[in-house]
């Protein structure tokens, strides 16, 4: 990265504003309500990125979203405390709180941060290789690297930065709300201390990628908390949103973070990071799909298909028992379908977004087994495969994913017998190309039974990824459900 003059990050404020993080329309994070808005930085760096004559990647309108001028006074000023300014410092930190007025955080909340962070540089930093924040000099105190305590309602915290010292690395700061338990205390430090990190590297990157990187890390550094689980009902619930989208859903795309890591190790999230920041222009999706092709040496289109499977396939993630735990009962393939078929023989087709996939189930609907004969026709970019359920809960890809662009024929013997679902997962491997498909499916057997050609269900959707899936027999209508 080109180095030059450090040059504040001067931004237009309104007066009046006097905190950061704080009067939002979000429940209170901790209080059992559904939060939104988790944090304060990806709002913060949208107006940086902004102001580096960048597109804004957030939804400001979002009924969740903070003011802009809550993120420019995070940008612009350092938390001035309600009450007399203490600091305890450790190795790498400079921890400021007080004792007064509505920031007050108490001593043993002091303790909880200094030894998370010395847990969080030590395995950030020293063990997985990150590089360090660059230095502020000596605003706040000293060199150390400097954390705030302060009143914050709906978000946990924020890495807010400040300076740029090359074309997109940035000096930071961290602020913690004063709210938190231990355990809060630990996964927060974790996530947005990782965010100092991100503006060391690579401060003007796609916000996506901040996040769920940042989500990922969390699990990285506290493996037994697991606070990223409550966060896993908006990606289950929508497989058809793009993994690069910046919505809250952001955060329960942590799994794609862990699906590259569990696949190549966690030095993979290091690596596009590292080849991300060669260049200051946002480029996170493209140098996801570079880095799996040119340095580990894999199909791009087969680890996002993989991905997508194992959504529904929760075996294949090493907390997979968890992850079906957090998101239902704990049973197999708890992910939303985007249809099911309930009558046979049925047209369909459909589009679906970049990176994002369609699964569509085939019910059981005859009072004997019968074979199921699904003709997929896929277009440029799209990758199909057929994943069925035996009796005992167990899932197999009973058939393998097609070539991309290819069509198959998936027949399935027995379905209804040996086999209790049959699930098609069609996923788009484009990262900037919506794409579509059609297909044909029949249980010759089971002809007059069943009802409508979809099962008309409630459930969560994404707005950009209802992929439109048409039946041509039977109603037209765009169904989900959850196992």
């Amino acid at each position: 990265m080109r180095s030059h003059q450090s040059r504040p990050l001067a931004l237009m404020l309104p007066a009046g504003i006097i905190a950061c993080g704080i009067a939002t329309s979000t429940a209170m994070a901790g209080s059992g309500g559904d939060v939104s808005l988790r944090e304060l930085t990806p709002w913060i760096q949208d107006v940086i990125k902004t102001g580096q004559g960048l597109p804004s990647e957030m939804d400001w309108n979002a009924p969740y979203a903070p003011t802009r001028e809550e993120a420019i006074q995070a940008i612009n000023a350092r938390p001035v405390l309600s009450g007399p300014e203490l600091t305890f410092g450790t190795d790498h930190f400079l921890i400021h709180y007080t004792l007064e007025g509505r920031d007050i955080a108490t001593e043993d909340q002091v303790a909880w941060a200094a030894d998370a962070l010395e847990v969080t540089w030590n395995r950030e930093i020293n063990e997985l290789g990150y590089p360090e924040p660059p230095s502020d000099g000596t605003r706040g105190g000293d060199a150390r690297y400097d954390v705030y305590w302060t009143f914050q309602i709906g978000t946990y915290g924020y890495c807010s930065g400040e300076t740029l010292v090359d074309e997109n690395s940035m000096t930071s700061y961290l602020a913690l709300g004063q709210w938190m338990n231990q355990v809060e205390t630990q996964v927060t430090v974790a996530h947005e201390f990782f965010h100092a990190l991100h503006f060391a590297m690579d401060a003007l990157e796609e916000t996506w990628w901040f996040e769920v990187t940042a989500t990922w890390m969390e699990d990285l550094v506290y493996d037994d908390i697991n606070d990223y689980y409550n966060y896993l009902d908006d990606p289950f619930e929508n497989p058809e949103t793009p993994i690069n989208s910046s919505t809250s859903i952001m955060y329960g795309h942590a799994i794609w973070g862990h699906t590259l890591s569990e696949r190549f190790g966690a030095d993979v999230i290091k690596d596009i990071w590292f080849k991300a920041s060669e260049s200051a222009a946002p480029a996170a999706l493209a140098t996801n799909l570079s880095v799996i092709e040119q340095k580990y040496g894999d199909s791009w289109a087969r680890v996002l298909h993989n991905f997508r499977e194992s959504m529904f396939d929760l075996s294949r993630f090493s907390e997979g028992d968890g992850y079906a735990l957090a998101i239902g009962d704990g049973s197999a393939g708890e992910v939303s379908m985007t249809t099911t078929v309930t009558r046979y023989a049925t047209d369909g087709e459909g589009e679906i977004e970049p990176t994002a996939a369609n699964l569509i189930e085939f019910e059981v609907t005859g009072d004997e087994p019968g074979t199921l004969t699904v003709e997929y026709t896929g277009s440029t970019g799209l990758v199909a495969s057929l994943l069925v359920m035996r009796t005992d809960g167990s899932i197999e890809e009973r058939f393998s994913d097609t070539m991309v662009g290819a069509s198959a024929t998936f027949e399935l013997e027995d379905f209804g017998g040996t086999y209790t679902r049959a699930v098609m997962v069609v996923s788009n491997s484009l990262v900037n190309t919506a794409a579509p498909y059609s297909f044909s499916v029949d249980v010759p057997e089971w002809h007059n039974s069943g009802g409508c050609s979809i099962v008309p269900t409630s459930g969560g959707h994404s707005q950009s990824g209802i992929a439109g899936l048409m039946i041509a027999t039977g109603a037209l209508i765009a169904s989900r459900r959850r196992r």
